[in-house]
C-alpha cells in the first residue's frame, strides 16, 4: 500500500467518524411554533424552537434577535 493509499484510507475512516458522530449529537428537540408571510414581499418566514430556544427566519431577527413574529408566537 503507497503512502497515498493509506492518507486516502485514513482520510476516508475520519469521515466516516464524523458522520456517525454527528448523528448521535442531533437529538435537540427541534419544532416548527408558526409560518408569517411577508406583508411587503413573497417571503415566508418559519418560528422554531431548539432546545427551549426560540428563533425566526425573517431578517429583523438575524439582526436584532427579536421580532414580532416571536411574539405573536
Amino acid at each position: 500500500m503507497t503512502y497515498l493509499e493509506e492518507l486516502r484510507a485514513w482520510a476516508n475512516e475520519r469521515v466516516k467518524d464524523y458522520d456517525r458522530n454527528r448523528k448521535k449529537n442531533t437529538s435537540r428537540p427541534y419544532k416548527l411554533l408558526g409560518t408569517f408571510k411577508s406583508a411587503t414581499s413573497r417571503s415566508v418566514y418559519n418560528v422554531h424552537s431548539y432546545g427551549g430556544l426560540l428563533s425566526c427566519s425573517c431578517p429583523g431577527y438575524t439582526f436584532r434577535r427579536r421580532c414580532k413574529h416571536l411574539d405573536m408566537v
